[in-house]
């Protein structure tokens, strides 16, 4: 590692702990997380997102880059779908996507993406119930 990449990864952790000391609620924290991790990833976009109690689903706490239907459309998804994120929930590990060519090649089911919004679907449906019928 060079001296200016040493200079310039002690600044990120400098400005995380700025902002994390500055954070009063927990979204603060995730969104400052979030921010300097795709800084520093030089990524176009990032997410955070947590496995569900039941170890059923990913729920996404946070995002940031892409559309603002993506926290509806994808707040809640199941860890068995072949997406990135439900890839690294499965297997522990990180997963760097370069480019969109790349991320089409690993997960370019779209069978089971389609299966993934009728998951949500009918997950949607049924915490409507659950809500309707504790009304």
């Amino acid at each position: 590692m060079s001296i200016h990449e040493r200079e310039d990864r002690a600044l990120r952790l400098q400005r995380v702990a700025e902002l994390l000391a500055e954070a009063v609620t927990p979204q603060e924290v995730l969104d400052a997380i979030l921010t300097e991790g795709v800084r520093a990833a030089e990524a176009r976009a990032g997410a955070i997102g947590v496995l569900s109690d039941d170890g059923e689903s990913v729920e996404l706490l946070a995002q940031q880059g892409y559309a603002g239907e993506i926290m509806e459309d994808w707040a809640r998804f199941p860890v068995s779908a072949q997406l990135p994120m439900s890839q690294v929930m499965r297997t522990g590990e990180p997963l760097f996507i370069s480019t969109l060519t790349a991320r089409s090649l690993c997960f370019r089911s779209p069978s089971k993406v389609e299966s993934s919004a009728r998951w949500r679907s009918r997950s949607r449906t049924r915490s409507s119930s659950s809500s309707n019928g504790a009304r």
